[in-house]
C-alpha cells in the first residue's frame, strides 16, 4: 500500500510538472491534447474517485495547478491563459480563465462580513465576476455537457450573486454605470 502511494505521488508530480512545462512554453495544442484524452473518461465515470489519477479531469483542470508557477504574477498568468485561448481555443482554456477570474473576484471581495467590505472592493469583485461569467459562458458554448462549469457558476453566484447584466433583458448591456470610478 505504501509503495503504491509513492508511485502514485511520483506519477502525480510528473503529470503536474509536464502540464506546467507545456503551459509555460506555450505548447497549447499539446495541453488541449492532454485534456482531450482524459475529459471523456471523467465525464463517463460513475464514481470519479475510482479513476486513476492521470484520468481525473477535475484534478488536472484546476487553476490552482497553474498558480504555483515560480516568479509568475497574476497578470502573467492571465496573459498566458488568454494567449492559450487565442492560439488554441478550447473548453479547457475558457474553463481555466473562468476559474482564474472567479478567484480574482473572491480575493477582491475578501472573506469579511458583507457590510464591512468597501464599495471599491465590491466593485472590483463585480468586474472580476463578470469576467468569470463571460469565460464560463464561453466554455458552455464549446461544451454544454461539462458539469464542472455549472458547479463553478453555482459557487460563484452563491458567493457574489448573479451579475447585474444577467437580469437585463436587452441583448447586451455594455454600460458599466453600476461600477464606481475607484474600481
Amino acid at each position: 500500500m505504501y509503495e503504491q502511494r509513492k508511485i502514485e505521488l511520483r506519477e502525480y508530480q510528473q503529470i503536474s510538472q509536464n502540464l506546467l512545462n507545456l503551459f509555460q512554453n506555450a505548447q497549447f495544442s499539446q495541453l488541449n491534447h492532454f485534456y482531450d484524452e482524459i475529459y471523456p473518461i471523467s465525464l463517463q465515470a460513475k464514481i470519479k474517485s475510482n479513476l486513476p489519477i492521470r484520468q481525473q479531469f477535475y484534478e488536472w483542470c484546476e487553476i490552482d495547478k497553474f498558480q504555483n508557477i515560480e516568479n509568475w504574477n497574476q497578470q502573467q498568468l492571465a496573459s498566458q491563459l488568454n494567449q492559450w485561448h487565442q492560439q488554441a481555443p478550447s473548453l479547457y482554456s475558457a474553463y481555466l480563465l473562468g476559474q482564474f477570474w472567479s478567484n480574482v473576484a473572491s480575493e477582491s471581495r475578501g472573506c469579511d462580513f458583507a457590510h464591512t467590505v468597501s464599495q471599491a472592493a465590491w466593485d472590483r469583485a463585480e468586474i472580476a465576476k463578470d469576467m468569470s461569467f463571460y469565460w464560463f459562458m464561453k466554455a458552455i458554448e464549446i461544451d454544454a455537457k461539462c458539469p464542472w462549469l455549472y458547479l463553478n457558476l453555482l459557487q460563484l453566484t452563491g458567493f457574489l450573486r448573479l451579475p447585474y447584466w444577467f437580469w437585463n433583458h436587452s441583448a447586451h448591456d455594455s454600460s458599466q454605470d453600476h461600477y464606481s470610478p475607484e474600481s
